[in-house]
C-alpha cells in the first residue's frame, strides 16, 4: 500500500483537504541538527549541539495518480493559505507550502516544517 500525506487547512474550507499519494523518491526523513564548530586558538575546535527540532524539518514530496479536482483543490491551498497542518505516519505538524509543482496528476511539493501538532 502506498504512503499517504493529508494536507489541510487550519481553518475551515469545504475544499481545504487534499491527500497525496506519496512516490518512493520522496524525502521524508531528511534534517540536520541545530549544530556548529568554533576553531580554538590552540588548534582545536568546539563543537556546540543544540539538538533536534522538527521545526528544522523540509519534506519534498513527489506524488502521483492525482485527480485534476484534488490537484486544483491543492494549488487554491498553496495560494491562499499561509499555515497548513500536515498529516503524515509520523504524526501532524503545522507548516507552510513553500513551492509546489504540479502537472496533470503528478507533481512535487516542499513543505517546511513549522512545529509538531502531535506526540
Amino acid at each position: 500500500m502506498a504512503q499517504t500525506l493529508t494536507i489541510s487547512t487550519p481553518t475551515f474550507d469545504l475544499n481545504g483537504v487534499v491527500s497525496l499519494k506519496i512516490a518512493a523518491d520522496s524525502e521524508l526523513k531528511t534534517n540536520s541538527r541545530r549544530v556548529s564548530r568554533s576553531s580554538t586558538l590552540d588548534g582545536g575546535a568546539v563543537i556546540t549541539d543544540g539538538g533536534y527540532c522538527d521545526g528544522d524539518r523540509t519534506f519534498r514530496v513527489n506524488y502521483r495518480d492525482m485527480s485534476l479536482e484534488d490537484e486544483s483543490k491543492l494549488w487554491e491551498i498553496f495560494k491562499n493559505y499561509s499555515q497548513v497542518i500536515i498529516s503524515t505516519i509520523e504524526g501532524c505538524f503545522l507548516g507552510v507550502l513553500e513551492n509546489l509543482k504540479c502537472q496533470n496528476g503528478s507533481g512535487t511539493v516542499s513543505i517546511m516544517y513549522k512545529e509538531r501538532l502531535s506526540q
